[in-house]
């Protein structure tokens, strides 16, 4: 039996898409679809892919979206009308032969993603070929990719404080070593524990306890920086992770801290209660040469420092 081109072309896609599905449901961290997109830009060598979701109460207005390429907003303002003026109840819109939008149903209710190709320069599927082999499988990998993202979210969550925990940790200092042996950009562990916490659980009870350490969870995140990390350790322990940071700026930002809860009156059940915070300071590579050692010179540190005294940031030696 003869194999025309166009056929020949699909089975050639459907096989490298099968490959790209195994691969990502093999990843332990799918992040922002870049699977996804290396694959438009690879096999449908489009200039440009917009994508974004839409969902419930929410429009292409309000709407944040992601792009192959680096975009300014004002450039996908350009596009706006043509949007708006698309019929969403199709899959598949063919704007002309290098332009091409798919709707894909999302993984809640009245929920989908918009993938909008321009300039491809691949050749594209006929418009019914694709709405059968393209669309179909795309949708189950939009969806695989966002079960995987929360999956991982609950995996690396902590239910109380909702800061990471130590899952993720361990993932993150292996990435930080890395970057630092790529770029030498050091980083800087911060170690914290709350004086006198079982006190505060055993005169108001575990309830109160747990409030608490979710209101200094989002302090911590509120004091560091959108690129830095703050984790729940354990019970009443936390660690932050100070990217590109030197040990004199670690030191700036855990007094921050330390002063911030200090004077900070934590009302719960209509009882204000104030709790401080010890903090070790340690920054890799100067104190430390492993995420294992990093964590045990911070945590030494601390301790140092609860042995002088309290609401106290001690930096290692």
């Amino acid at each position: 039996m003869k194999t025309f081109p166009l056929e020949q072309q699909i089975k050639c896609f459907t096989e490298k898409f099968e490959v790209l599905t195994q691969s990502i449901l093999k990843s332990e961290s799918p992040k922002n679809y870049s699977e996804l997109f290396a694959f438009f830009e690879t096999h449908l060598k489009p200039k440009q892919v917009f994508f974004w979701k839409i969902g419930g109460e929410s429009d292409i207005e309000k709407t944040k979206f992601l792009s192959l390429k680096k975009t300014k907003l004002a450039d996908f303002n350009l596009y706006k009308k043509q949007f708006n003026a698309t019929n969403f109840n199709s899959q598949v819109n063919f704007f002309s032969h290098s332009e091409l939008l798919l709707k894909i149903p999302g993984v809640q209710p009245k929920e989908f993603f918009c993938f909008y190709f321009i300039n491809i320069t691949a050749p594209v599927l006929d418009a019914e070929l694709t709405r059968y082999v393209f669309t179909q499988r795309i949708t189950g990998l939009v969806y695989l990719i966002e079960k995987l993202v929360q999956i991982q979210s609950l995996n690396f969550i902590d239910d109380v404080t909702n800061l990471y925990n130590q899952r993720y940790l361990n993932i993150l200092l292996d990435q930080e070593i890395e970057r630092f042996k790529r770029s030498s950009a050091s980083f800087s562990v911060l170690f914290i524990d709350v004086d006198h916490f079982k006190n505060v659980n055993d005169i108001n009870g575990h309830l109160v306890g747990s409030h608490i350490l979710k209101e200094i969870g989002h302090i911590l995140k509120k004091t560091v920086r959108a690129v830095d990390f703050c984790f729940r350790y354990g019970g009443d322990e936390f660690m932050a992770v100070l990217t590109n940071t030197t040990t004199d700026q670690a030191l700036s930002v855990a007094k921050r801290i330390c002063d911030t809860v200090a004077q900070t009156s934590f009302l719960v059940q209509s009882k204000a209660i104030r709790v401080t915070l010890s903090i070790g300071v340690a920054s890799f590579p100067e104190h430390a040469q492993t995420k294992e050692k990093i964590i045990q010179v911070a945590d030494e540190a601390m301790y140092c420092g609860k042995k002088s005294s309290r609401n106290i940031v001690y930096v290692a030696s």
